[in-house]
């Protein structure tokens, strides 16, 4: 018995979006993490706005 597999990961995870962006079966989830790192963003200015309310945003 021969037994060939090896672990690793998936070829998506190590692409780009702007090399993922063509394929229209990625769009969905482009969105979806486009959305979430802007959630995540968003949530870090706020929270540095209450850290330190005197410091200004640049």
């Amino acid at each position: 018995m021969i037994h060939s597999s090896w672990g690793g990961t998936i070829i998506e995870a190590w692409m780009s979006r702007e090399a993922l962006t063509p394929f229209s079966i990625y769009t969905a989830a482009i969105e979806k993490s486009n959305a979430q790192m802007h959630r995540k963003s968003m949530r870090r200015i706020w929270q540095n706005g209450i850290a330190s309310p005197n410091s200004r945003i640049r």
